[in-house]
């Protein structure tokens, strides 16, 4: 896949999650306050700027992610040593 349609793929998948988290912060602070616990106005809008870091970084993670996973996994086929079953296969 190429990086036009891994980014592509990147932004559709991060809408639901952006949405979820902006949703979850709303909700959280809409309801401290019935909770008897009260936020300033200071600290609200530094949830929502965290919220906007959040949403703005969410697609990049997929892209970050492919770049740590090795190109090629090599997969052993159990012949590194001798163990009990080689012992009983040779018998």
């Amino acid at each position: 896949m190429n990086i036009v349609g891994t980014a592509f793929a990147a932004l559709l998948n991060s809408l639901w999650q952006s949405a979820l988290i902006a949703l979850l912060v709303w909700a959280t602070l809409r309801l401290l306050p019935r909770m008897n616990i009260r936020i300033n106005a200071a600290t609200r809008c530094a949830v929502w700027w965290a919220v906007l870091a959040a949403v703005v970084v969410l697609p990049l993670a997929p892209l970050h992610a492919r770049r740590s996973v090795p190109d090629r996994v090599r997969v052993s086929n159990g012949r590194h040593g001798s163990s009990a079953c080689d012992a009983r296969a040779r018998r």
